[in-house]
C-alpha cells in the first residue's frame, strides 16, 4: 500500500501549480533594456563558460556580490541562448517553488506556535492550520507585488535568494525542534541531529547571500523565531546565548554587508549619504513602510520606479501621517505582546527584513520598489491566512454551516480571481522595453528622467529617431546634470548626420562626468569618423586608460590604429576586445582582416569563421574564400 503524501505537501503542490498558471503569460515577455541587456544579452561572462568567466562571477562587485545569480543566468544561456522564454521560465519556476516553500514554512511555524498556545489563543485549531498556511502561500504566489521579482529577468536574484532564505528558515526550525526533542528525551533515530540541521540552515543562508545581499537580515529573523514561537529567548542571558549561537550567520552577513556597501559606494556610485538629510530619509522610510502595507492590502498603483521625493515634511499627511501610523502599529504590537506575541513577531520580521533596503542609507534614485517586499510580505500573508482560518472555523460553528462556508469559498475564489487578473495585467506591463517605460512615464511624467532615457534607446533601436530624440530632450530637460542622455543623444545625432551637435553632447557629458568612458569612446569614434584622428586618439587612449577592459574602447581604438597604419597596436586592441568578449563578432572580423593583410591566412580564416558563426554576414564571404 502506498503511503499517502502529507497534507502540507499536497497543499504546497496545489499552491505552486496555481502560481505557475497565473505567471505563465510571462513566457510571452522579452528582455527589457533596464539591466537585462547588461546582465545577460551583452554580458560576455554569462555567455561564455570559461575559468575566467567563473572567476569573474565569483569576484564581480560592479553593483553587488551575487555569484550564484550570475551562475543561474549562465546556465540559462547555456540551455536557452538568448531566447527570453527560457530565462522567464526559470524565474517563474523559482517563484512557484517559493510559494510551495512558504506553505511548508508557515505550516511548520503555526504548528510550532499552536502547540505552545494557551487556551483562548488567536491561533486556529490544528485542523485549520492547513487553511491558514495554504491561503497565505497562495496569496504570496499570485500577488501583483511579486510580478517585478518573478518577471524582471535581471531580478532573478530576488527569487533565487528567497528560495534559499526559506530553505534556511525551514532547516533552522527543524534544528530548534530537534534541540527541543533531545532536551525532552526524544530519541528518534531517524531524525537528523540538531547540528546537521544547523549546518544545513547555515549553508542555505550562505547560498542566499551569494544570490542577493538582502539576505543579511536573516540572522535577525532567526532570533525572532527563537523568541517566538520556540520560546528559546526569555531573558537577557538566553538572548545572549541565542545571539552567540548565530555568530556564524552574523559574521557571514556582516562580511557581505561590508562588501555590498563598498561595491555600491565605489563601483556603482549609488549610495548618496550626503545628498538627503537624515531626517528626510527617516520620513521617506516611514512612508515607504506604510505604502508597502497599503499595496499589500490593495495592490493598485504599482510602478516599476517610485522616484525619491524632492522633499519630505513631518507636518504633512503623506510623511507625518505615515510616521504616526508606524509608531501606532509598533505601540499596538508591543502592548499586545503581553498576551499574544504573534503580532510583535510578525511586525518585527516585516520591518527587519526590509531594513537593508528601507532607505535609511539611500541607494539609487528610488524611494521604494515592489521587489523589496518579496520576503517581508510573508508576515502580512500569514495574517491573512490566519484570518481565513478563523473565518472558516467561525463559519463551521453557525447554524447554516454549509451556506456560510460556501459563501466563504466564493469570497476566497473572488479574491484570488481579482488578484490573478491584476497580476496578469502587471505581467503585461513588463512585456517589452517600450511598454515598461510607457507605464512608468504615465504614472510619473515629470519625475523619472531615466524612463525617458531608456525609452529613447528603445526607440532608437527601432529606427524611430524622432521619438528617440524627443525622449532624450525630455530626460535632459528634467535633469540637466544627468550625463547619460547627452551621450545617447550624441550617438543619435551622429546617426542623423549632425556630428557637430553630437560632439557638443559628448563634451557636455564629459564636463558633467569627467572620465566618463562611454562619452570618451563615443566622442573618439565620431572624431575618427570626422577625420580628426589625433583628437580621436586622445579620447580613446583616455577611455582605455580609465577602463582597460572596455571592449568598445579597444575595438574603436583598434580601428583608429588601422587608419594610422599602426597594425601591431591595432592587433593588440582587437585581441584585447576578443579576450574580454569572445563573442564580439566585429572584433573577430577586424582582426581577421589584419591577419589576412599580414599573410596569416589560417589565423584570418579562423577569425572570419568565428565572426560568421556569430552572425556577422560580411565575414561569411571572407570565411568561404579562406577555405
Amino acid at each position: 500500500m502506498m503511503r499517502k503524501t502529507p497534507a502540507p505537501y499536497r497543499i504546497a503542490a496545489f499552491v505552486g501549480c496555481i502560481t505557475l498558471l497565473v505567471f505563465l503569460p510571462a513566457l510571452r515577455n522579452g528582455f527589457v533594456n533596464w539591466d537585462d541587456y547588461v546582465t545577460i544579452h551583452d554580458n560576455p561572462h554569462v555567455r561564455n563558460w570559461s575559468a575566467e568567466s567563473l572567476w569573474w562571477m565569483l569576484t564581480d562587485m560592479t553593483t553587488n556580490w551575487h555569484p550564484l545569480t550570475w551562475l543561474s543566468h549562465a546556465l540559462d544561456y547555456a540551455v536557452w541562448g538568448l531566447d527570453p522564454r527560457g530565462h522567464h521560465l526559470t524565474s517563474i519556476l523559482l517563484h512557484g517553488l517559493n510559494a510551495c516553500l512558504v506553505v511548508l514554512f508557515l505550516d511548520k511555524l503555526l504548528r510550532a506556535a499552536g502547540f505552545r498556545q494557551a487556551q483562548g489563543s488567536s491561533f486556529p485549531g490544528e485542523k485549520s492550520i492547513g487553511i491558514a498556511a495554504g491561503s497565505a502561500g497562495l496569496l504570496f504566489g499570485i500577488h501583483p507585488l511579486h510580478v517585478e521579482s518573478a518577471v524582471w529577468i535581471s531580478e532573478r536574484k530576488d527569487v533565487l535568494c528567497a528560495f534559499f532564505v526559506l530553505l534556511s528558515l525551514l532547516a533552522y526550525m527543524s534544528y530548534a525542534d530537534a534541540r527541543a526533542g533531545r532536551a525532552a528525551g526524544d530519541r528518534d533515530r531517524r531524525a537528523l541531529p540538531p547540528g546537521a540541521w544547523y549546518a544545513l540552515s547555515f549553508a542555505a543562508f550562505c547560498l542566499a547571500l551569494a544570490s542577493k545581499p538582502m539576505a543579511v537580515s536573516l540572522p535577525l529573523a532567526l532570533l525572532i523565531l527563537d523568541w517566538y514561537p520556540f520560546g528559546r529567548i526569555g531573558n537577557l542571558r538566553t538572548a545572549a546565548l541565542a545571539a552567540a549561537e548565530k555568530l556564524p550567520f552574523l559574521s557571514a552577513g556582516a562580511i557581505v554587508a561590508v562588501l555590498t556597501f563598498i561595491a555600491q559606494k565605489t563601483s556603482a556610485g549609488a549610495i548618496v549619504p550626503d545628498a538627503v538629510p537624515p531626517a528626510t530619509r527617516v520620513l521617506v522610510s516611514a512612508q515607504s513602510l506604510a505604502l508597502y502595507l497599503a499595496k499589500l492590502m490593495v495592490p493598485v498603483g504599482l510602478n516599476a520606479l517610485y522616484p525619491y521625493p524632492k522633499s519630505a515634511h513631518l507636518f504633512s499627511l503623506a510623511y507625518g501621517g505615515a510616521a504616526l501610523l508606524i509608531l501606532c502599529i509598533t505601540a499596538f504590537c508591543l502592548l499586545a505582546a503581553r498576551r499574544e506575541k504573534l503580532w510583535l513577531a510578525l511586525w518585527t520580521f516585516f520591518v527587519l527584513t526590509l531594513l537593508p533596503v528601507i532607505g535609511i542609507v539611500r541607494v539609487g534614485y528610488q524611494s521604494m520598489a515592489d521587489r523589496y517586499v518579496y520576503v517581508p510580505g510573508i508576515a502580512f500573508f500569514l495574517l491573512c491566512g490566519l484570518a481565513a482560518a478563523r473565518l472558516w472555523e467561525f463559519a463551521g460553528a453557525v447554524p447554516q454551516r454549509s451556506a456560510a462556508r460556501g459563501a466563504l469559498i466564493a469570497l476566497g475564489v473572488a479574491v484570488c480571481v481579482v488578484l490573478s487578473a491584476l497580476t496578469i495585467g502587471r505581467i503585461g506591463q513588463w512585456k517589452d522595453t517600450i511598454t515598461l517605460w510607457n507605464g512608468v512615464i504615465a504614472r510619473e511624467p515629470d519625475n523619472v528622467p531615466l524612463a525617458y532615457n531608456l525609452r529613447g534607446i528603445a526607440f532608437k533601436d527601432r529606427g524611430q529617431f524622432d521619438l528617440a530624440l524627443a525622449d532624450y530632450d525630455r530626460a535632459i530637460s528634467l535633469a540637466p546634470d544627468y550625463d547619460e542622455p547627452y551621450v545617447n543623444r550624441g550617438i543619435l545625432r551622429h546617426l542623423m548626420g549632425r556630428s557637430d551637435l553630437a560632439l557638443a553632447d559628448f563634451t557636455t557629458a564629459l564636463r558633467l562626468h569627467p572620465g566618463y568612458v562611454n562619452a570618451l569612446v563615443s566622442r573618439g569614434y565620431v572624431l575618427m569618423e570626422s577625420g580628426y584622428l589625433d583628437l580621436a586618439r586622445g579620447d580613446l587612449d583616455a577611455a582605455v586608460a580609465a577602463d582597460p577592459s572596455d571592449g568598445d574602447a579597444r575595438l574603436n581604438r583598434g580601428a583608429l590604429f588601422e587608419r594610422l597604419g599602426l597594425s601591431e597596436q591595432a592587433l593588440e586592441d582587437y585581441s584585447a576586445a576578443i579576450d574580454r568578449d569572445p563573442l564580439d563578432a566585429e572584433a573577430c572580423n577586424n582582426r581577421g582582416n589584419l591577419y589576412q593583410r599580414a599573410g596569416k591566412a589560417e589565423s584570418a580564416a579562423r577569425d572570419f569563421r568565428r565572426a560568421c558563426d556569430l552572425g556577422l554576414t560580411e565575414a561569411c564571404a571572407s570565411a568561404d574564400r579562406g577555405r
